[in-house]
């Protein structure tokens, strides 16, 4: 499967942006995207990116002012910094949805479909919305869409949406559930690796993953089965037994998947939401279960694009790590990086 990866700057406060009082620009970014160009083996200029993110890191630099004004941006356009220095709360990039998604649109470059996006913080997990958008764009009619994000959390709200206020704890909501003018890009949304009570996995492991169909029947239902391979079939289960709401009664001809991975799922991430779960290894062994068993053993499926978010911070920690100096924790998100283009590559 061939894939063009895509390099995402959305955040000031990563590991190795510099800290607190760094003079920002490509600079700062710029060595980073280029460690993830050589870990992964392209050529210089191979990889694509959107750098940088503004000095107070609550807009970014490359929304050109043209569209800014076409558009209606607001100046910033984040209500407050995506990330932060210490980590705090409020720091979760809210935003209008339209604001966003006009800006973003504005500067994708060239997508290969399927894409392979690292989005360098998790506070800015809302742009997998806008990716799994682009990647359904072209879907035929009468194949169901599927998003998966591996996540510690469920980035889903029951609450009434507003558009106004999309973030990274709530972008999984508006995947299928319309919100204003906003309609609904998939058909299910599935949420894996979350963390249960006391920040713990639950048990047994991986037991507690879920699944919300597109509205009206939005309600939460756990995915049946000891393993997510078992899962899996019982997500295809699900969307069969429901056909009459969601594709007209008509069987489905064949199943487009976007997957995303959050790297605080797993432990040793060190990005602003702390430890996951899940060992690294037994980690990533569900993602490539995961995407294995749609793969090779549901009919029908096609992966429409992927996306890796969470770069080390500058205020990430880690419990289960302990102190690392910001390279040695950037060297662990490189490996993810790696692990996930490995997956990709093989289906």
């Amino acid at each position: 499967m061939l894939d063009s990866p895509l390099f995402v700057n959305m955040t000031r406060w990563g590991a190795l942006y510099g800290g607190p009082g760094a003079i920002w620009g490509p600079a700062r970014v710029t060595p980073v995207a280029d460690q993830v160009e050589n870990q992964l083996g392209l050529g210089p200029g191979g990889l694509p990116r959107l750098l940088p993110a503004s000095n107070a890191s609550d807009d970014l630099d490359y929304i050109l002012p043209l569209t800014r004004v076409n558009l209606n941006l607001p100046n910033p356009l984040f209500a407050h910094a995506v990330g932060s220095q210490a980590g705090g709360a409020f720091h979760n990039g809210q935003v209008q949805l339209d604001h966003l998604r006009g800006a973003m649109n504005s500067v994708w470059p060239a997508l290969a479909n399927p894409c392979y996006a690292i989005i360098d913080s998790d506070a800015a997990h809302h742009v997998s919305l806008l990716l799994a958008e682009l990647a359904f764009a072209n879907v035929a009619a009468g194949r169901a869409k599927i998003v998966i994000n591996f996540d510690a959390h469920t980035d889903y709200s029951p609450a009434a949406m507003n558009a106004a206020s999309l973030r990274c704890d709530n972008w999984g909501s508006f995947t299928i559930r319309p919100v204003g003018a906003w309609l609904p890009i998939a058909d299910a949304y599935v949420m894996i690796g979350n963390r249960a009570g006391g920040g713990l996995a639950p048990v047994p492991a991986w037991s507690n993953t879920t699944c919300r169909l597109r509205a009206p029947n939005v309600q939460s239902q756990n995915l049946a089965g000891a393993t997510v391979r078992l899962q899996m079939q019982s997500l295809i289960n699900l969307l069969n037994a429901n056909i009459v709401a969601l594709n007209a009664g008509a069987a489905w001809n064949g199943y487009d998947v976007y997957v995303t991975v959050d790297r605080d799922f797993q432990q040793t991430s060190f990005t602003d939401y702390g430890d996951g779960a899940y060992a690294p290894v037994a980690a990533w062994q569900a993602v490539h279960d995961v995407l294995d068993e749609l793969n090779n053993n549901v009919a029908n499926v096609s992966f429409a694009g992927f996306d890796l978010c969470g770069l080390p911070t500058y205020a990430g920690g880690s419990v289960t790590a302990g102190p690392l100096a910001p390279q040695q924790r950037f060297d662990l998100a490189l490996q993810d990086v790696q692990n996930f283009e490995n997956e990709i590559a093989a289906l």
